[in-house]
């Protein structure tokens, strides 16, 4: 009875325990997880502390008690709160556990007493170099300044451009834009030059140094910058005095004209550097049609500037020549140019091709601009119209202006088409030769070129003007002498 009973207590007590137990959990929430913030941390000098977060879910958990620790207390120490000391260079991992569920989260701490770049610029955030070659140092500024490690890295987006050393020197390649890039060698931070590669203007060229010009006459001057890589290839062009002459403000090329009688000069400045150039411009006082510009007449010797020289056919002897000098001719000077040929030899069937050549002197040139049509005065001698003097049929004049660059329609460049004259032995030997008019023991012939397509020989550019006459067939003695050239209007 006695047992029962002590049995019958025992029961109670258990259910009553278990009705306690199951009663107590019903309203408990265990920990599912624990978060550690941050997960990495550097410490950089001792006793530099830090107190880490933690965050448990649910945040309403019954138990939210956790343990710390740290793996190596001689680098760095944790408090029960998670606060973390430095206490020697090194890394340690900081743990934290809950005691409901033992879940564990780290950090690691690095202990490092280095001084870390936070910032990095340089001397020049842009540059230009202004010629192949060049080159600029760029300096490099820390922030912090001490700090521990301040090596960087160089690059360049556009070698073919610029390059750059290591030490940061910028050198200029060809035209264009690079950027110069410096990296920390620490934490990675960056600063950027951008390098402008522009060839600076070292002169200016100006194509014509003078110009005549008559009255609202316009004429295109034309320049350009040195070298013509140049970066800023802009001109800019002033009139000293535009009451004589105007000119255009800006471009490559330009319109000159003419306003009233009287000099000045057109000076044109590069933009980039301010080289500049001047072109003379004198404006004279217009003429009527068939008005002389200019007359080259050969009284006084030579002019300077007029050249002579002998063309031959490839297959000719040599033409003889004497050098180009004035002779007295019926009371007249005139330039003398005597053709000689050897006979001796020559197949009497073959024909053989030499020229003369006679170009203009330069101060001549100018006039042309303005002309509309170019005279020469030929005396010619009794026995060079009657052919070789061996067979008149012979003999041969050719006549040509050459070497003209004209604009009197806007386009073109050519020669005045060759003329020849041709004596025929049953006519009188001269009777192809027009406007010939008889001067004692010469007969004076007046060259006047014409070409099918041009009415107007104004020109605006001009390289100049050659006057070739020549002989076809054998032609011993010939001689020919031009007395004058007249440029007109």
């Amino acid at each position: 009875m006695k047992k029962s009973f002590f049995n019958l207590v025992s029961m109670t007590v258990l259910l009553t325990t278990v009705c306690f137990v199951f009663s107590c959990n019903k309203d408990t929430k265990w920990v599912e997880d624990i978060y550690l913030d941050p997960s990495t941390l550097i410490l950089k000098s001792a006793g530099a502390q830090f107190k880490l977060e933690t965050l448990i879910v649910p945040i309403d958990a019954s138990n939210k008690n956790v343990k710390w620790s740290s793996d190596k207390e001689s680098v760095a120490s944790v408090s029960s709160s998670g606060l973390v000391t430095a206490v020697s260079e090194g890394i340690a991992i900081i743990s934290v556990e809950t005691e409901d569920g033992n879940l564990r989260r780290s950090c690691t701490v690095k202990v490092d007493y280095s001084i870390y770049t936070n910032k990095l610029t340089l001397t020049h955030e842009e540059y230009t170099l202004k010629a192949l070659g060049e080159t600029v140092n760029l300096g490099v500024f820390f922030d912090p300044t001490n700090v521990t490690n301040n090596l960087v890295l160089w690059s360049s987006s556009n070698p073919r451009v610029a390059t750059v050393n290591q030490d940061g020197t910028v050198t200029a390649i060809a035209p264009g834009e690079a950027d110069i890039t410096a990296i920390s060698d620490d934490v990675l931070e960056e600063a950027t030059c951008k390098v402008h590669v522009q060839i600076a203007v070292t002169g200016v060229e100006i194509v014509e140094n003078f110009l005549l010009l008559m009255p609202n006459i316009t004429l295109n001057l034309s320049a350009a910058v040195v070298p013509g890589n140049a970066f800023n290839q802009e001109l800019e062009w002033t009139s000293e005095n535009p009451s004589i002459a105007t000119v255009d403000n800006e471009g490559k090329v330009v319109t000159v004209t003419g306003k009233a009688v009287g000099t000045t000069k057109i000076k044109v400045r590069s933009v980039d550097g301010n080289k500049e150039q001047t072109c003379d411009v004198r404006v004279i006082a217009t003429v009527s049609a068939g008005g002389t510009l200019y007359e080259v007449k050969f009284d006084n010797g030579v002019p300077e500037g007029m050249i002579g020289e002998r063309e031959g056919s490839s297959n000719a002897t040599e033409a003889y020549s004497e050098n180009l000098k004035t002779e007295k001719v019926e009371g007249l000077d005139a330039l003398w140019l005597n053709f000689m040929w050897p006979i001796t030899g020559m197949n009497a069937e073959e024909r053989y091709d030499a020229y003369f050549k006679v170009s203009l002197p330069d101060e001549a040139i100018p006039y042309l601009r303005i002309s509309r049509s170019i005279e020469v005065d030929y005396l010619i001698s009794d026995f060079t119209l009657n052919g070789s003097g061996v067979d008149n049929n012979y003999g041969e004049f050719r006549f040509q202006m050459t070497n003209i660059t004209y604009r009197s329609d806007g386009t073109g460049s050519s020669s005045f088409p060759e003329q020849r004259y041709k004596p025929i032995a049953d006519e009188a030997p001269y009777s192809k030769l027009p406007n010939l008019q008889n001067v004692g023991d010469f007969w004076k012939f007046t060259y006047k070129p014409t070409y099918p397509s041009q009415t107007d020989f104004s020109v605006s550019t001009c390289s100049g003007l050659n006057i070739r006459i020549g002989a076809w067939g054998v032609w011993v003695t010939d001689k020919v002498y031009i007395s004058s050239i007249r440029i007109t209007r």
